[in-house]
């Protein structure tokens, strides 16, 4: 049987100090950030925007790992955050719609948009350190409803 490597065990394989791997490729600290949204219950139909909050410039998002909570009540029977991103890429971290649990508390995982943020990587800049999200409703949600964006990022 072949032996196959990655770019970084090769790397590893020279045993030489200055040939080592950068240390968060080989095992990066994961954060998790997590920013609350508090629904005013004015929102428009579509095509508003939450301003999530800002990564650390240099942090690597992993939007597999990452998140969308939400309390139970929520109002809206058709709400949704239909994508995130930030100022240079509104879907950058999840292009496909996540469905907010109107009557239900809920958890949803993000769906990565693979070729902009899981192969290869996106390194945080400071034009986008800012995290937004786009979301579309049928009814208005309802007033001091809150959403929980749980986003995990590489150090």
């Amino acid at each position: 049987m072949a032996t196959f490597y990655t770019a970084e065990a090769t790397t590893q394989n020279t045993g030489e100090l200055k040939s080592r791997v950068q240390g968060d490729l080989a095992s990066g600290d994961i954060r998790y950030a997590e920013f609350t949204y508090t629904f005013t219950g004015t929102e428009a139909a579509s095509g508003d925007t939450i301003e999530i909050g800002d990564i650390p410039v240099g942090a690597v998002v992993i939007p597999e790992l990452s998140r969308v909570a939400n309390e139970a009540s929520m109002g809206g029977s058709a709400l949704a955050i239909t994508k995130i991103g930030d100022s240079t890429d509104d879907d950058r971290y999840s292009a496909t719609s996540i469905s907010i649990h109107s009557s239900n508390a809920g958890v949803t995982s993000l769906t990565p948009n693979v070729g902009a943020s899981v192969i290869p990587r996106f390194t945080i800049t400071a034009a986008t350190k800012r995290l937004v999200a786009t979301f579309t409703r049928t009814n208005a949600a309802t007033a001091g409803k809150k959403i929980a964006f749980v986003i995990a990022h590489r150090i």
